[in-house]
């Protein structure tokens, strides 16, 4: 239940799962350089490409799905990716 809860504060953070996040062109913020090379951020950002969706990273991801949608929240409000407005 907590799992579920969780998904969905996560879900109205990302948008929906169908959105497919870019990289920043440029990263806002004082935002350490080895904070990119974190296993868990650069698993995750290796995903990004502005094709793969969010459901597809979360159910790609070698991390569960809680673990890889707190890592693509934490991604989104720190401005690192973003979805595109179509």
């Amino acid at each position: 239940v907590n799992e579920e809860r969780l998904m969905e504060l996560y879900k109205s953070v990302l948008g929906s799962w169908a959105e497919c996040p870019v990289r920043a062109e440029e990263i806002e913020g004082p935002i350490p350089p080895a904070f990119l090379t974190f296993p868990k951020i650069a698993s995750t950002l290796a995903f990004i490409d502005g094709h793969t969706s969010f459901s597809t990273i979360l159910s790609s991801s070698k991390m569960t799905r809680l673990e890889t949608a707190a890592v693509l929240s934490q991604l989104v409000r720190s401005k690192i990716i973003v979805v595109e407005e179509s």
